[in-house]
C-alpha cells in the first residue's frame, strides 16, 4: 500500500499571492476570526494527516454500509413508533381530568353512603338477631304451655275415658240387674248385649217362677209315682201285699230306703227341698227315680233348670261387668 491516499481529488492550481504594499489597520474584532480559521486550518491538516495515514478500505467499507443499514432499520422502527404514537388518542384535557375528578368525588360520597349503608344494616341485623331470641324464648315458652297442656288433655280423656267405661259398667250392672228381678218376677228380661243362650231365650217369653215351680210340684209328685207303679195284677198275693205296703209306707236310713218305694222316698226328699227354696238339692233327689218316674217330671225339670242356668248366668254377667 502506498503511503498517499487514494482517490485524491486533484489540487485546484492556485492564483500567485497579491503582496500589497498599503500598511493594513487591524481590528480588534477579526483577531478570533483569525485565531479561528487557524485553528480550522489545523484541524484539517490533521485530518488530512490522519486519512493519509489511516486510508479505508472495502472491507471497512462494507463493515460501515452493514452499519448504515442497522443505523437505518433502528431510524425506520423508530419512525414506526413515532407513527404509532402519532397516531394515539389526544391525552386527556383538563376538562376530561375534571370529569374524572367529579366521578371519583361521587363514588367518594358513594362510598360514605354505603359505609353508613352498612352501619345500619349492621345495627338491624343485632336488632334482628334479638327479636330471633325473644321470639325463640317465646316458642320456647309456648311448647311448655303447650306440652302442659296436651298432658292436661291426656289426664282428661283418660279420666273422661275412666268415666265413660265405669258408666258404661254400671250401665250394664243396672242392666243386669233390673234382668234379675225380671227373672224373680217371671217376667221378659229384654235383650241383653253379649248374653248367653240361658238368657237370651227369655228376652222376650217370661222364666218360670220359684212360685209356680213350688205350686206345680204336687202335681209333678203325682205324675212321677203314677208312672212308676207296675202293674202288679198277675204277681202272687205276697208280691202285690208287698207292693201295696211299699206304697202306704216307706222306711229309710238316711238316704236309703229301707222298706218302701225308691221313687216315692226321692219325690219326698225332693218335696222337701222345693219348699225349702233348695231347687238344685230338688233335682238331685228326683235324679234318683226311676226312668218312668223320670220322663214323667221331665218338663218341670226342665223348667227348673232353666231358671237355674238364668241365675248362674246373670251372675257370671254381672261378675265380669
Amino acid at each position: 500500500m502506498s503511503d498517499r491516499p487514494a482517490n485524491l481529488p486533484p489540487s485546484a492550481p492556485t492564483a500567485a499571492p497579491t503582496v500589497s504594499l498599503q500598511p493594513q489597520r487591524i481590528n480588534a474584532s477579526d483577531i478570533p476570526l483569525r485565531w479561528l480559521a487557524g485553528i480550522g486550518f489545523l484541524l484539517l491538516a490533521v485530518a488530512l494527516f490522519y486519512v493519509w495515514q489511516f486510508p479505508i478500505t472495502p472491507a471497512q467499507v462494507a463493515i460501515s454500509a452493514d452499519h448504515i443499514r442497522a443505523v437505518d432499520q433502528h431510524l425506520q422502527a423508530v419512525d414506526a413508533r413515532v407513527s404509532r404514537i402519532e397516531q394515539m388518542p389526544a391525552p386527556p384535557s383538563a376538562a376530561d381530568i375534571g370529569k374524572v375528578n367529579a366521578r371519583i368525588d361521587a363514588l367518594d360520597g358513594r362510598i360514605g353512603d354505603q359505609v353508613q349503608l352498612s352501619g345500619r344494616l349492621d345495627q338491624t341485623a343485632g336488632r334482628i338477631e334479638a327479636l330471633s331470641a325473644r321470639t325463640q324464648s317465646a316458642i320456647d315458652g309456648l311448647k311448655q304451655q303447650l306440652d302442659a297442656a296436651n298432658a292436661k288433655i291426656a289426664s282428661l280423656q283418660a279420666a273422661t275415658t275412666t268415666v265413660a267405661t265405669a258408666a258404661a259398667r254400671v250401665d250394664r250392672l243396672i242392666k243386669i240387674q233390673a234382668a234379675s228381678i225380671a227373672l224373680s218376677n217371671g217376667r221378659p228380661l229384654g235383650v241383653l248385649a253379649d248374653a248367653p243362650p240361658a238368657l237370651a231365650r227369655f228376652a222376650d217369653k217370661p222364666p218360670p217362677t220359684e212360685a209356680q215351680l213350688r205350686l206345680s210340684f204336687p202335681a209333678v209328685q203325682r205324675a212321677a209315682l203314677a208312672a212308676s207303679r207296675v202293674d202288679m195284677s198277675d204277681k202272687p198275693l205276697l208280691d202285690r201285699a208287698l207292693g201295696r205296703v211299699e206304697d202306704l209306707m216307706t222306711l229309710r236310713r238316711g238316704n236309703d230306703v229301707l222298706v218302701g218305694h225308691s221313687t216315692a222316698a226321692a219325690l219326698a226328699q225332693a218335696d222337701a227341698a222345693v219348699q225349702a227354696g233348695d231347687f238344685p238339692a230338688a233335682l238331685k233327689a228326683m235324679s234318683q227315680m226311676d226312668a218312668n218316674a223320670q220322663k214323667a217330671s221331665a218338663d218341670w225339670v226342665a223348667q227348673v233348670k232353666s231358671l237355674l242356668d238364668a241365675r248362674a248366668a246373670l251372675t257370671d254377667m254381672a261378675a265380669h261387668a
